[in-house]
């Protein structure tokens, strides 16, 4: 995690610049509440809590999103990428908090944004780059949770089960939509959801949908 990294890092850098060896310190103690004070001085406000979320201006501050997935974020400015993204969720831990964009949008997207998510997604905007995305859709592959308010725009390319703004639905998507191009080389592709098992309301798509088999 890059948190963990930060503050290994942190005191290896403490131990050079005094020459002084201490004990390594145990696991636990990074574990237990360590990541989440260290966490507060990296945000520009916040504790993490749904009523008091951590708030986010910075791509760097985007990226620690992974690290505290059970945690509460709200984002305060539009985010362009500069760097290649790696969905939230690609160590394991998938996403159950909170995620609210406040109307902004997170663009230059290399891939999916979530690999499941779990917690709550709204009032956010994503964009993938020019040139599209090799993922199975913008937003995730699998929602468990609620996404409502939000928007995904761009391309997605795949060799198979492509879609526009989630793969598979099993929790609720509302008020929503998807404009671009879903493009799979050989296998099934769909313009805002592959498979639905729960709810979607009040969601519309407008895509150009290429594939051997789309829906």
């Amino acid at each position: 995690m890059r948190i963990k990294k930060i503050i290994a890092t942190i005191c290896s850098a403490a131990i050079l610049c005094t020459g002084t060896v201490f004990a390594a310190p145990e696991t636990e103690i990074i574990e237990d509440g360590a990541i989440e004070l260290f966490a507060a001085q990296i945000f520009d406000g916040g504790t993490g809590t749904e009523t008091d979320p951590y708030l986010i201006s910075k791509e760097e501050q985007l990226m620690l999103v992974a690290d505290l997935p059970s945690a509460s974020f709200k984002l305060t400015s539009n985010i362009e990428l500069a760097n290649d993204w790696n969905y939230i969720g690609k160590d394991g831990d998938n996403f159950s908090g909170v995620f609210d964009g406040d109307g902004y949008c997170i663009s230059g997207l290399t891939e999916q944004f979530f690999y499941e998510n779990k917690g709550t997604v709204k009032n956010t905007g994503f964009k993938t780059i020019k040139e599209g995305i090799s993922s199975s859709a913008v937003v995730a592959y699998d929602n468990k949770g609620t996404i409502e308010s939000c928007y995904a725009e761009g391309k997605v390319n795949g060799y198979r089960y492509v879609e526009g703004f989630i793969y598979t639905n099993n929790g609720t998507i509302e008020n929503c939509y998807f404009k671009g191009n879903v493009n799979s080389i050989n296998g099934n592709a769909g313009g805002f959801v592959g498979y639905n098992d729960k709810t979607i309301k009040n969601c519309y798509c407008v895509a150009t949908v290429n594939a051997y088999y789309s829906k």
